[in-house]
């Protein structure tokens, strides 16, 4: 089969196929070290790499206006989709969605909403050259953060790593994917790989330990074990949220930690993560003041680009925490659709929208706007595309993989 006629896909093409082949990197352990690209690990050979080629030529003359939706995940309103919500999705304005409390009253009901998702996109989707099926994430951490309460995990992540047994996190993982991914779920938005640790131990509720060398184990079970069980792993919040001074859900978050001790203590179980082939990393808003940052991190090449692919050789998709953060538009200062070509182009391929779907579709603007006016790269938009696709192919083809 010939490769992409558009010249632009041709590194995309190259980068998914890697990324399938290669399932993550490793990265350094030294203290300290100048920033540069780390060797693949040594994995299994390939299953997905027709499917990478497929993800990534089949959308290669497309216009950009027809993916770009792809990157935008955003949330619905109710139970059952709405004409509006069902039609932006008939027009790719959006390839993803977050599913709430409001959405979800029993297992028959989310299926069927995710169904109907499903059935709404298709048809503009395969014309596009794009995977049919949309992304439907959950937060699903375990304890009170479920949102679908009555899906595992019943305990929560303190209690796991508390009770020392790495194989019950993984074995509770499983027992999750595979019930959410029996609704119609795609991706669960953990585990949690952030340390409890810190000035005000920000994430000492929601974390498995405060110890790097014993949290990393919990965290590559926890990957694994969700998608064995059919669904991608969204670990979260790199490069490390535990130090922060807040929750950046409530006001701007700084994490003062110099690229030595993110190196020693936080990055460790993210590395884990990646080793374990988790398929997507979720970055954080906390601003990097120590790495010279004013920035949220998702707004930063420094911390989407350089320690996230970089360092640690991932090469899945890099997607954000809620854009609708306070923190997030208090340290950038500016509206949510003029930060998300930004975060674009520090690295980032998938956009978590909490907002209104207003705000989804003005984003989707300021993205083609961007690009127009030369500010963001077509190549860096279409990348994202294509590992985003990957990415739905890759959770498509794992819901009937056995436990490990």
């Amino acid at each position: 089969m010939p490769g992409p006629r558009h010249p632009i896909l041709r590194a995309a093409l190259a980068l998914a196929v890697a990324a399938t082949a290669a399932g993550c990197g490793a990265g350094s352990d030294a203290a300290e070290r100048p920033a540069s690209p780390a060797p693949p690990a040594r994995r299994a050979a390939p299953k997905h790499e027709p499917a990478a080629r497929a993800a990534t030529s089949a959308a290669a003359d497309a216009p950009l206006e027809q993916v770009v939706g792809d990157l935008l995940m955003t949330k619905l309103d109710g139970p059952v989709a709405s004409a509006q919500e069902l039609a932006a999705v008939r027009s790719l304005a959006f390839g993803g969605v977050i599913l709430f409390g409001p959405n979800v009253h029993d297992a028959a009901g989310v299926r069927a909403l995710t169904t109907s998702l499903d059935a709404a996109r298709a048809p503009g989707a395969r014309h596009a050259g794009l995977p049919a099926a949309m992304l439907v994430s959950v937060d699903q951490e375990g304890g009170a953060i479920r949102n679908v309460p009555f899906a595992p995990p019943d305990v929560t992540q303190p209690q796991l790593g508390a009770a020392g047994s790495v194989d019950a996190a993984r074995t509770a993982a499983t027992a999750t994917g595979r019930a959410l991914r029996d609704i119609g779920v795609t991706m669960d938005l953990g585990p949690v790989a952030d340390l409890a640790v810190g000035p005000n131990r920000t994430m000492a509720g929601r974390a498995f330990g405060d110890d790097a060398a014993t949290v990393a184990p919990f965290v590559a079970a926890s990957v694994e074990g969700l998608q064995a069980g059919g669904v991608a792993a969204a670990v979260k919040h790199f490069p490390g949220f535990g130090a922060s001074t807040a929750n950046s859900d409530e006001a701007v978050a700084y994490v003062d930690r110099t690229a030595a001790e993110l190196r020693e203590r936080e990055l460790v179980p993210f590395r884990a993560a990646v080793r374990a082939g988790t398929q997507v990393v979720m970055v954080s808003h906390g601003v990097h003041r120590e790495l010279g940052s004013r920035l949220p991190g998702t707004l930063d090449p420094r911390v989407a680009t350089t320690l996230l692919r970089d360092e640690l050789g991932f090469r899945g998709v890099a997607m954000t925490d809620s854009m609708n953060a306070r923190g997030l538009r208090e340290a950038w200062g500016d509206t949510v659709p003029r930060a998300c070509p930004v975060a674009i182009g520090a690295g980032i391929d998938l956009l978590l929208l909490t907002g209104t779907l207003e705000t989804a579709r003005l984003c989707r603007a300021r993205i083609l706007d961007a690009v127009r006016e030369g500010t963001l790269s077509e190549e860096r938009v279409r990348e994202a595309v294509a590992r985003v696709s990957v990415l739905r192919r890759q959770a498509a083809s794992t819901a009937a993989l056995p436990p490990r």
